[in-house]
């Protein structure tokens, strides 16, 4: 700058004037929130002409990496700094490009938005777009949703969509989590299936094979289908099909059918297709024979059980022999049509008739039995030889046939059948009936349990209960299938009383004998055996509380039988207590926690039935209350004795510490049977909860009405409730929200539960202020509500607060993610405060946009005070200078400071010159930055002539106004530019004082004194000598003429006229006119008088015409870039008698026909060029 300075002053004002050309027109920038974005833009000249300068922003946020700059092509770096802004704020700017080539805006406009995950269909900003995004890629959309950034998408509104992301996003993120996150949102239905077909059959399969199922989804989304069979020959070729196996809404579950696993006959096995909310079944069958004859077997097999109860009825004296005998050769009848040709019916129908004394037909029945063809040692012809015995019961024939079976059992135990035989026939079996009772008991334990025997046991022990003298399998065994078919008898039940106590373990079976027992001797003793049997095994419940009833009702001494009628009881038994159990409770409470509460319950729902004893029992329910409070514990039947008796008084300070535990208890009541768990997550807290669920109840504390509940089941994974959960307070909490705030040493759930209804701060009373500010110094609270809570507090303090407390808070607060209205508020509070420093600290972190102007000028001020008036610009404090001076507010110590150090576009250094002017301050240095820069980027405007006008008044520097004064006068010349007086009248004075000027502001000067305006003498003195200088060096101009018409005659140019042409400095011109007279024209090089302004003087006569026209050459080819024709219209008033002038008076004559004068001009003009002629001679 300092050597364009020197050659200005030097007249020397060459302007290699361009056009700067951007890569953008302007920029458009997206920045996230709290970071710096880094940028770029490009600058180019468009004459490929070296330029250099440099580059500021409008914006204190914008900061230029390196504002100066020098080249033909510069890449102009920046940063922008959005920290202290927040998504929907934006900023609008410019840099201000200041060069050699001129000033030049580069506007930008800045958005700010959170941090959003990009994706192939653009940012995704919303959970609309997430769907839409889940719906085209859904592997993209999984792995989204793992990124920390995707928590940005949520709106503040949507407070129960982020805490459903939190709880469902867990690691690894999969399909599942997404699937519900978007249910939970509402963007989709749950993902259904459906089967095509529920029944598949297959017939004589001699190979395995490969079959499926088609499987239609309803609904995109994700779907995980779990699929199993409970056959060992069905065999799904995948455990589980997912999404990814569908092709469009269509897909197939497969499966194999092994061959070598099917057995003969009907083989039936279901394939079951799960899903996390729905079951599907699919019922296979496969058959490995000829279905006209399995079907057969299963009827005959049928009609066999049948025969067999028939048979069992019979033996137990359900059914007269006649009748017995009727039906079961009816049966035998149907088996024969199912089964022609067996023997055993045929024998079996013999039997009949020969057990109903019908003789004759037995023995056509026996005697149409094949014996000599059937096998002499199978179990068919024992039973033949057995019915044999019963037609000729003769003991000796008997005791033969009875050896015959013998064998024939020896060589067949496995069949039960023989063994029944026997124990009609064998004198040595029935010879003890204990002994027989054994002999059944081995066979069945052998060989597998046998109706037939079970009777004969049956019979045995009906007679003589005594036998069951052991607690044993079979004694067991044979009660149970007495039990079965209603046959104890009391001497059995009476026996059963004995030997219970043998009993090792609770056993469900020998439970149901007892009840049988009870059912045919419901006496004390068996009542007092089957209570001390249950309560032996800790038997409490619904199925058990009668007989403590009974055993109650009927004085039972059995210690614990009170607890154990209480254990067992429900709600409707504890409505009707008898009295016997409320008197002893009254004295005895050895009960566990959970019964008694239930008990004590009962009592305060009825206690109008209970009067005389309700009072006793209230001290105990208080006893009681504080210890299980104490405890921590609560549930439904607790939440009614707490109710009941506590109250605030009863709360001591050491009990507060415990009520936080209870008060705030929900009971949840889930119906799925899968959820395990309860998962709750509360808008105010970081942490989740975790709750058990126990038959499908789970108690949680939640102390804000903003919460979200998910399911857990077995393998962990997380879904919404398909019913809506039963969410229950069991507690009043506001009655005792005084007491526990002021007594409790864990203050926060109290604290959490009382903000929860003072959402806003309007309901804030002073008191709070401490408790608020708990809150927001808990580690345990969530960022969000915290965020939530702090612009209410401000808001509270700003409207309603003054004095120490307020200085405390507004020095101690932490702006770290404050939003953007609670830091403007803080601001303003901190600027009413006075508390400068620590709100200059706030706008340096966070900016100052949205700030008052008139707080900025507090805050400025003050920082300025602590400045060192010696040290350099402080470029945040100038840029808070400069916002404020452009948003009209301002004092004198910022104009100060300003004028001291700002510098930027020449508009706004103008603007702060005259508001400088206005405060009547001293802007020397800001004079001097303005013309400099003017110099440096040719900006011209009237301003810069008053700029100049004070600053030369001031004693500028010689330099910078000699420059100035070159460059106007340049302008002025050169291209007639409107210029002030002052600028010449200052040259004048120079002159005057010595000072040697150049030669444009000579020419300046010259030129001003010849414009049309009256000059004084000594000025018009200063004016020719300038022009005798310029003809003596050949310079000619058109303004010449309007100089003092004394000049015109004394320096011949009276008869001239000039013709002017304004180009480029340095071009070649050409100029060709067509002279009087002649038919062709004249060519010659134009000269050039000063820069780009090329003058050609002619003699032109009046009315004279003389046609030209001008080119100049440009990038190598020669352009007409002007035409026209030269006239003289005017005649010489100061040159009379001369050539020219007699010339034009006989040329004007000529063409007013004055023929005298034209003669008399003539004659003059003859005798006048005759006399020259003779006196001057041609040396």
């Amino acid at each position: 700058m300092q050597k364009k300075l020197e050659e200005l002053a030097a007249g020397i004002c060459i302007s290699n004037s361009s056009i700067l050309q951007f890569s953008v027109e302007k920029l458009e920038l997206e920045v996230v929130e709290g970071t710096d974005y880094t940028g770029e833009f490009r600058i180019e000249s468009a004459g490929d002409m070296m330029v250099q300068g440099l580059v500021c922003s409008s914006s204190p946020r914008m900061e230029c990496s390196n504002p100066k700059f020098q080249g033909e092509n510069i890449i102009q770096r920046f940063v922008f700094h959005s920290e202290g802004l927040s998504e929907g704020d934006s900023q609008k700017g410019n840099f201000h490009i200041i060069s050699n080539q001129g000033e030049y805006d580069l506007p930008f406009s800045v958005s700010v938005s959170r941090n959003y995950v990009n994706s192939s269909v653009g940012k995704i900003k919303s959970i609309f777009d997430f769907a839409n995004l889940a719906q085209n890629s859904y592997e993209e959309a999984v792995r989204i949703f793992g990124l920390p950034e995707f928590i940005h998408i949520f709106k503040p509104q949507e407070t129960e969509e982020r805490l459903l992301y939190r709880m469902l996003k867990r690691k690894p993120c999969t399909m599942a989590q997404v699937e519900e996150f978007l249910i939970a949102a509402r963007k989709k239905k749950r993902v259904s299936f459906r089967i095509e077909e529920a029944q598949r059959e297959f017939y004589r399969l001699n190979e395995t094979i490969k079959q499926h199922i088609t499987l239609k989804k309803e609904e995109w989304g994700y779907l995980a289908i779990e699929i199993s069979s409970d056959a060992e020959w069905l065999c799904p070729v995948k455990k589980v099909i997912t999404t990814e196996d569908f092709v469009g809404s269509y897909g197939a579950a497969e499966y194999m059918i092994a061959a070598e696993h099917l057995h003969a006959g009907m083989n039936y096995g279901r394939i079951t297709l799960k899903a996390p909310f729905q079951t599907e079944q699919v019922e296979i069958s496969v058959s490995q024979g000829n279905p006209e004859r399995e079907r057969p077997k299963l009827a005959i097999r049928k009609k066999q059980v049948e025969l067999m109860n028939l048979y069992l009825d019979f033996g137990l004296r359900k059914m007269v022999t006649g009748v017995w005998t009727k039906l079961t050769v009816k049966k035998l009848e149907e088996l024969n049509q199912l089964d022609p040709g067996n023997l055993w019916y045929l024998l079996a129908r013999a039997q009949a008739f020969l057990v109903n004394k019908q003789r004759q037909e037995g023995e056509w029945a026996l005697d149409a039995f094949p014996k000599h063809n059937v096998d002499k040692e199978s179990p068919l012809y024992a039973y033949y030889l057995y019915l044999c015995s019963l037609r000729e019961p003769e003991p000796v024939y008997v005791n033969k046939i009875t050896g015959k079976i013998r064998k024939i059992y020896h060589k067949h135990q496995e069949n039960n059948m023989l063994l029944w035989m026997l124990l009609f026939l064998d004198e040595e079996l029935n010879y003890s009936k204990g002994r027989k009772l054994e002999i059944i008991a081995r066979q069945i334990a052998s060989a597998g349990e046998s109706p037939v025997l079970y009777l004969e046991a049956y019979r045995i022990v009906e007679k003589e209960p005594f036998l069951m003298y052991r607690a044993d399998l079979f004694e067991r065994n044979i009660l149970y299938w007495a039990a079965r078919r209603h046959a104890v008898t009391r001497g059995m039940a009476e026996q059963v009383c004995q030997i219970v106590k043998e009993i090792e373990n609770f056993d469900p079976i020998w439970y149901r004998i007892l009840c049988a027992c009870y059912d045919v001797f419901p006496e004390k003793e068996m009542l007092q055996a089957i209570c001390s049997y249950c309560m032996k095994w800790n038997c409490y419940g619904k199925d058990y509380w009668k007989w403590y009833h009974l055993g109650i009702g009927e004085e039972l001494r059995i210690a614990g039988i009170y607890e154990a009628w209480m254990l067992s009881a429900g709600k409707k038994q504890l409505a009707k207590m008898p009295k016997a159990v409320v008197i002893y409770f009254q004295y005895h409470s050895s009960l566990a926690c959970r019964p008694q509460a239930m008990l004590y319950r009962a009592m305060i729902e009825h206690k109008s039935s209970w009067k005389s004893n309700y009072q006793h029992y209230r001290k105990n329910m208080e006893i009681f209350a504080i210890k299980q409070l104490q405890a921590g514990r609560i549930d439904e039947d607790m939440s009614v004795v707490y109710r009941e008796v506590l109250t605030p008084e009863l709360i001591t300070d050491e009990i507060a510490g415990h009520l936080s535990k209870i008060l705030f208890t929900h009971q949840v009541t889930c119906r799925d049977a899968k959820a395990r768990q309860l998962v709750v997550r509360q808008h105010p807290l970081k942490q989740e909860q975790r709750i058990p669920l126990n038959h499908g109840i789970g108690y949680v504390n939640l102390y804000s009405s903003s919460y979200q509940i998910l399911l857990e089941d077995s393998r962990g994974n997380r879904y919404l409730p398909q019913e809506e959960l039963s969410v229950v307070p069991l507690m009043d909490s506001e009655k005792f929200m005084d007491k526990g705030k002021n007594a409790a040493k864990e203050k926060l759930p109290y604290l959490l539960k009382y903000f929860d209804g003072k959402k806003i701060w309007q309901t804030y009373v002073p008191e709070d202020l401490p408790n608020l500010q708990m809150l927001m110094e808990s580690e345990a609270v969530s960022n969000e509500y915290q965020e939530e809570l702090r612009p209410q507090m401000i808001a509270y303090f700003y409207y309603n607060y003054t004095g120490e407390a307020l200085d405390e808070f507004l020095l101690s607060v932490s702006f770290e993610g404050m939003q953007k209205r609670a830091r403007e508020r803080i601001m303003e509070l901190l600027v009413a405060r006075r508390h400068y420093r620590r709100a200059y600290e706030l706008l340096l972190s966070y900016g100052s946009e949205n700030i008052s102007a008139p707080k900025l000028v507090h805050v400025i001020s003050h920082r300025m005070e602590e400045l060192d008036t010696e040290e350099g610009p402080d470029e945040f404090l100038l840029g808070l200078c400069r916002s404020v001076f452009l948003r009209g507010k301002y004092n004198e110590r910022i104009l100060n400071y300003m004028c001291r150090f700002f510098y930027g576009n020449l508009e706004e250094m103008m603007k702060l010159w005259q508001a400088a002017c206005d405060f009547e301050l001293d802007a020397y240095e800001l004079e001097e930055r303005c013309l400099i820069q003017f110099l440096y980027t040719e900006e011209f405007s009237g301003n810069i002539e008053r700029i100049f006008e004070s600053y030369g008044e001031n004693m500028g520097r010689e330099l910078v106004i000699l420059a100035c004064l070159s460059w106007i006068s340049c302008q002025f010349v050169a291209k007639d530019a409107v210029v002030s007086d002052y600028v010449f009248e200052k040259i004048y004075r120079l002159m005057k004082e010595g000072v040697e000027m150049n030669e444009v502001c000579k020419l300046g000067f010259l030129k001003w004194c010849a414009s049309d305006r009256t000059i004084t003498e000594e000025e018009n003195i200063w004016a020719e000598k300038i022009l005798d200088e310029f003809i003596s060096r050949g310079k000619y101009y058109g303004f010449y003429k309007s100089l003092s018409e004394s000049f015109a005659g004394k320096y011949l140019y009276h008869d001239k006229v000039f013709l002017e042409y304004r180009t480029s400095p340095g071009r070649k011109v050409i100029l060709s006119y067509l002279p009087a007279g002649c038919s062709e024209y004249v060519e010659l090089d134009m000269p050039e008088m000063y820069d780009g302004l090329f003058v050609k003087d002619f003699l032109v006569f009046y009315g004279e015409k003389i046609p030209y026209y001008i080119k100049e050459e440009k990038d190598g080819k020669w352009m007409v870039t002007e035409s026209g024709q030269m006239q003289n219209q005017e005649l010489c008033t100061h040159a009379e008698g001369s050539r020219y002038d007699l010339i034009n008076d006989m040329m004007v004559s000529r063409q007013m026909e004055d023929e005298i004068t034209l003669m008399e001009r003539l004659e003059t003009y003859g005798r006048l060029d005759g006399l020259a002629r003779e006196e001057f001679g041609i040396l």
